[in-house]
């Protein structure tokens, strides 16, 4: 078997060669070296045939030439190629090996679609090519498999990409992948490296070529650049024909298999609904129980050629013709292509309906006249094909009794992997009437060839190829409506395949962290509603998003808060809440209540549950807190006190142990000794709580009783300055002082008393209360002028007492009065000419210093006696 091991052209040909009836073969080889041959339509192989390698120690030659006036050129076509190292294969261009080279093969110079077409040039004009071939002893191989036509004398057309112009660019291996979404721009160059041989004979220009391109769906565009969008992803074969001014077409085919691929995304479930804190994982792969569903897009470009006229099958034995064909010719395989086994032909199909089926037999007939017996007649079997009528009338198609009734589909095939019913002999006797039919999509109730179908290897898949159907029986009829012949995608000689795989995916989102190449790990960071979208990255670069978002819903988790562990006082009654609008409570205390009221202490947890929408999830969270009760301290130090002595015991005593006292003072003992007067507090509490506590606080005034150390009586002069005291030695300011002549401080100064007998009374009041009366005789005792000055005051220290530096002065003149302090530096501090001045110790608002100051007095006695007098006094504070 000729196996196409280097190179197989899937170019559909469209030619203008002209050939004859079924193609002859020519095989290069001892009885046909060095001769000439016309050979317009011939295959053209080594010595090794369609099916084996060639021979070794070989060199031998060939000429072929044709009479055709018109097809006057030889025109070679190479759809496979396989040398050995060292054996090369020679085109000539002319009529023996002595004319130019056109091309050498070899393994270093291989074939390919840019060199699969050799032309006799116009540089030829007897238009003959010369093909040698030299092969060594070293090996040997699979050689070429060609076809040989006649053309016009054509300038050549070698069609080049403008790969500028060209989006996307094809593959080293002649594929273009498109996305669904793109448009294709298919560019040719128009210059000379397409139009090699251009104004040599003839004007080749774009006036005057047709630039066709088949796109593979049945759109044909015209132009040197086209641009197409295809609305079905699939596998598509497209050509371009370039026919110029003389009917020539392109010299080399030119020809690309068009993948474009699909959103492999098939599918979306649903996810479940998660809690808050959780986390999912998120698969993707071809079962359908992944969350994305994964199908990366395959597709089959099948080859097949259909024979679409309807065709009557009459009474065989009662009409003239007994067997009838079903010719059809193919054109669209590439040339020289040939069956190389039996599974490249994936199915034998006819459309069609026959009463008795046993009355028939069917027979596959390639183009070079090898066949196989589908079935063959066996003189029994009434089941019907299809739904047939039941009679037969004669041998005209146009009588109204030979209507066709109803076809059904019947294929036959080996490939392993279908459902069959078996043969036709066996089916048109046993089974059901009609015999079911053949169903291609779930590849079920297929038929048995009698005969295998690899007698059907070599046969040239070009050419016309015909069904067979023999009525050999009388009294029935029936109509063939199609038959076609379908060669398999995995061929590799006219029907294709792809695959295209997903490179990665993208979750389209946050909080996915990747765990390999087809699973992720979902963790939001807070509840809520989470939609994104998947999308897929294939092998094409193409990006495709799912067609439905993804929604994630997460449900927050219950917000569960009792607060931090509390201590209560005895007989509080408290109510624990975690929360509000939860779906579910559960209690330590078996309580399902949203809140419980607790009067003892306890550890007391809860847990609260919320629910999904449809409550297929739950989410839970939950808190404790204990409870302590303590007891409650009361704290009275009674009313503030005031005592002549102490010391004073202040009492805080609670009953019972356990209490902590805390004291102004520093003390912690639930009593305190104090022999000082001041405010006193206490705070009181059980244990270290600080909680359930009291507190209280005192003033304590401590005062001796006053003592008053004043004469019974006192003999004084009507003009005398003296004072008569009650000021306390400790703490004088706190006593209360109240004399009988309504003044208020400890200190009577008595100035210039009237002249009389009468007593003083002083009353001073502390904690106790003291009083004194002083029978004072007062006597006119007139000595002029009399001026006093004080030697000290204390104006700033706050006793309230000689808080004033003022002078007595009788006997003088006021007019003529003056009175000046001077400080250590000889500067007036105070000037005054009142004789009843008050001084309190400032100057310019400034409290004067502790010091000695001078002061000079002037005045002018009733008698007219002018004075002037200095001295000193202290200035205390």
């Amino acid at each position: 078997m000729k196996r196409l091991k280097l190179f197989i052209l899937f170019s559909l040909i469209i030619s203008t060669a002209i050939a004859f009836g079924q193609n002859p073969t020519i095989n290069l080889n001892a009885s046909t070296h060095n001769t000439e041959i016309e050979a317009c339509g011939y295959w053209f192989y080594d010595d090794g045939g369609s099916g084996g390698n060639y021979s070794n120690n070989q060199d031998r030659w060939i000429t072929f030439y044709s009479t055709d006036p018109t097809y006057n050129h030889i025109k070679i076509e190479f759809a496979s190629m396989d040398l050995g190292a060292g054996d090369t294969l020679i085109i000539y261009d002319g009529p023996n090996t002595s004319s130019p080279v056109l091309i050498r093969y070899s393994q270093a110079n291989p074939l390919t679609p840019a060199n699969s077409a050799v032309q006799a040039t116009i540089n030829n004009p007897g238009g003959r090519l010369t093909v040698r071939f030299k092969a060594d002893g070293t090996g040997n191989a699979a050689g070429w498999n060609s076809a040989i036509g006649c053309i016009k004398m054509c300038q050549r057309i070698t069609p080049v990409l403008d790969s500028i112009l060209t989006n996307p660019l094809p593959t080293p291996d002649y594929y273009i992948n498109l996305c669904a979404y793109d448009t294709l721009t298919l560019a040719v160059k128009t210059d000379s490296s397409t139009f090699p041989d251009n104004h040599i004979i003839y004007n080749q220009t774009l006036a005057n070529t047709t630039f066709a391109w088949d796109m593979g769906d049945g759109t044909t565009l015209y132009g040197p650049v086209v641009s197409y969008h295809y609305n079905i992803p699939s596998g598509y074969n497209v050509s371009l024909s370039i026919i110029d001014t003389m009917g020539c077409t392109n010299t080399l085919s030119f020809n690309f298999r068009v993948r474009i691929s699909d959103n492999p995304i098939t599918g979306v479930n649903p996810v479940p609904d998660i809690c808050e804190g959780d986390s999912i994982i998120l698969t993707s792969g071809i079962n359908l129980g992944n969350i994305v569903v994964i199908d990366p897009f395959t597709n089959e470009v099948t080859a097949q050629g259909i024979y679409d006229s309807i065709t009557f099958i009459p009474d065989g034995p009662n009409c003239p013709t007994q067997c009838y064909g079903t010719p059809v010719s193919f054109d669209q395989f590439p040339p020289g292509a040939t069956v190389q086994q039996a599974t490249d032909i994936e199915s034998i199909c006819i459309f069609m309906e026959h009463s008795y089926a046993g009355d028939l037999s069917f027979k596959i007939i390639c183009p070079n006249g090898q066949s196989v017996i589908l079935d063959s007649y066996d003189q029994s079997g009434g089941n019907y094909l299809g739904q047939a009528y039941d009679y037969s009338s004669g041998c005209d198609p146009n009588n109204p009794q030979n209507a066709p009734g109803t076809p059904w589909l019947y294929c036959w095939s080996e490939v392993s992997n279908y459902s069959y019913q078996g043969t036709l002999n066996v089916v048109d006797r046993l089974g059901p009437s009609p015999i079911p039919a053949t169903d291609t999509i779930n590849h079920t109730n297929y038929l048995i060839p009698e005969n295998p179908l690899s007698s059907l290897i070599g046969c040239p898949l070009n050419g016309t190829w015909s069904i067979e159907i023999c009525d050999l029986w009388g009294a029935d009829n029936g109509w063939v409506f199609e038959w076609m012949l379908t060669l398999s995608s995995s061929s590799g000689v006219a029907g294709w395949q792809y695959s295209v795989e997903v490179d990665s995916l993208d979750w389209g989102g946050p909080y996915f962290y990747p765990i390999n190449d087809t699973t992720v790990l979902f963790k939001p960071d807070s509840s809520g509603t989470y939609s994104f979208l998947v999308t897929a990255y294939d092998e094409y670069g193409c990006i495709y998003n799912s067609n439905m978002p993804i929604n994630l819903n997460v449900i927050p988790n219950p917000v569960v808060d009792l607060g931090d562990d509390t201590i209560l006082c005895n007989g509080t009654i408290f109510t624990l809440t975690p929360g509000p609008d939860f779906d579910e409570y559960y209690w330590s205390n078996y309580s399902t209540t949203p809140s419980i009221t607790i009067d003892s202490a306890g550890i007391y947890s809860v847990t609260a549950i919320n629910y999904n929408s449809s409550g297929s999830v739950s989410c839970s969270s939950s808190d404790t807190i204990e409870i302590m009760y303590v007891p409650v301290a009361s704290v009275d130090l009674g009313p503030d006190l005031c005592v002549t002595e102490g010391p004073i015991i202040l009492d805080a005593s609670q009953p019972g142990s356990g209490f902590t006292y805390i004291w102004s003072t520093g003390a912690n003992t639930p009593s305190i000794q104090v022999n000082n007067l001041g405010n006193y507090w206490v705070k009181v509490y059980y244990g270290d709580s600080n909680a359930c506590g009291d507190a209280d606080t005192i003033y304590v005034k401590l005062l001796p009783t006053p003592i008053i150390n004043l004469p019974e009586e006192i003999t004084a002069c009507h003009n005398d300055i003296f004072e008569l005291s009650a000021l306390q030695p400790h703490n004088p300011n706190l006593y209360t002082y109240k004399w009988s002549i309504g003044l208020k401080e400890p200190v009577y100064y008595v100035y210039r008393p009237p002249v009389g007998i009468y007593p003083i009374e002083v009353m001073v009041i502390g904690c106790d209360t003291a009083t004194a009366t002083v029978n004072m005789t007062i006597e006119d005792c007139t000595i002029y002028p009399l001026v006093i000055v004080p030697t000290a005051f204390t104006p700033y220290n706050s006793d309230g007492v000689n808080d004033y530096f003022h002078i007595v002065a009788d006997g003088i003149k006021k007019e003529n009065f003056s009175f000046r302090i001077l400080n250590k530096w000889g500067e007036t501090i105070f000037y005054t000419n009142d004789p009843s001045f008050r001084w309190d110790g400032r100057y310019r608002g400034d409290i004067c210093p502790q010091d000695v100051y001078t002061y000079k007095i002037s005045y002018t006695t009733e008698n007219n006696i002018t004075k002037d007098e200095y001295g000193y006094f202290i200035l205390l504070h």
